[in-house]
């Protein structure tokens, strides 16, 4: 495998914002649908953030699932988790150190699924709860066991169905080879530069199924200024509001976030457009002088025929 990918995986799974500003763009990439659909929603949006620990966390696993060396990057976050199972976006890692999403994410628990040991045909396991209707119509549990292929940008998938014995030897016995799980909150990830990605042991869920951490959750849910709104800023999706009667803009913004100034309406053809007088700095009346004095003229000619006119008489 290439130095250069070798380099480039370590400091990813480093810390996010190492590495190339692509990598970076790629999650933002992935955030910014989630957390608008939160934000235009504040009823269920706002309390699918609020009881996350406003803002939830974001969540990967690195994983080996082409047999290339180079482990595929798996990002999802709580703010889209039922509970154990949360919606997976597969990145591949390409020689130039860029993030490249499949074309599909997978639904996965992170703690049921590992590298399939067959090393000619790699791919990624995921065993499913027993069946229910396999289980009533047999005295032996039946368990769905999920095959991913991973051949990018496609990721395919097939269905069999192994006893508890049969999942006992496709599990892997040691636990170095099950996939590491690592969390990061993320208001962490996008307000703390010196932020890090920690290891997570197991799943923890609160009284409304939500993912957590004990570590954090005292200081997650009193962080209430992380609001979605707050995201939509620092994902450059939005404005700040104004702070001292000065706006402030974010580092990126849409084109939607832009006002647009008001243009004047072009003159049409037939219509001619008034010349403007030159001004010398002095105000204009409304009765300009030349129209006074040719109207003095024309008095004065009057009373000048009417006095010849008399003496005429």
């Amino acid at each position: 495998m290439p130095r250069n990918r070798i380099a480039i995986l370590a400091a990813l799974l480093a810390w996010p914002l190492t590495g190339s500003a692509k990598q970076v763009s790629a999650i933002t990439d992935y955030l910014k649908p989630i957390v608008s659909k939160i934000a235009s929603d504040p009823n269920a949006g706002g309390w699918t953030w609020e009881t996350n620990g406003n803002g939830g966390y974001l969540l990967r696993m690195a994983i080996d699932v082409t047999g290339d060396g180079v482990p595929e990057l798996f990002l999802t976050s709580s703010l889209t988790a039922v509970k154990q199972v949360a919606e997976w976006t597969v990145y591949d890692l390409n020689k130039a150190g860029e993030m490249r999403p499949y074309l599909r994410s997978i639904r996965l628990p992170a703690d049921s699924v590992w590298p399939a040991s067959n090393d000619s045909d790699p791919s990624l396991v995921y065993v499913a709860a027993p069946d229910r209707e396999r289980e009533l119509a047999s005295d032996e549990k039946s368990y769905p066991v999920h095959h991913f292929k991973f051949t990018f940008p496609e990721i395919n998938k097939t269905l069999a169905y192994a006893s508890a014995d049969d999942v006992l030897k496709i599990r892997p016995s040691d636990p170095s080879q099950l996939p590491k799980l690592q969390a990061i909150l993320l208001a962490d990830y996008l307000t703390k530069p010196d932020a890090k990605w920690v290891d997570v042991t197991e799943w923890k869920l609160d009284a409304n199924d939500c993912f957590f951490r004990p570590e954090d959750t005292e200081r997650a849910m009193k962080n209430t200024d992380f609001t979605p709104q707050a995201a939509l800023v620092m994902l450059g999706l939005a404005q700040q509001a104004p702070q001292n009667g000065n706006s402030v803009t974010p580092h990126t913004s849409t084109p939607e976030s832009l006002p647009t100034a008001a243009q004047p309406r072009p003159p049409k053809a037939h219509e001619s457009k008034p010349a403007l007088p030159a001004t010398s700095g002095k105000p204009i009346t409304s009765t300009p002088w030349d129209v006074i004095l040719i109207l003095m003229l024309i008095v004065a000619a009057i009373g000048l025929a009417w006095l010849l006119l008399k003496k005429r008489n």
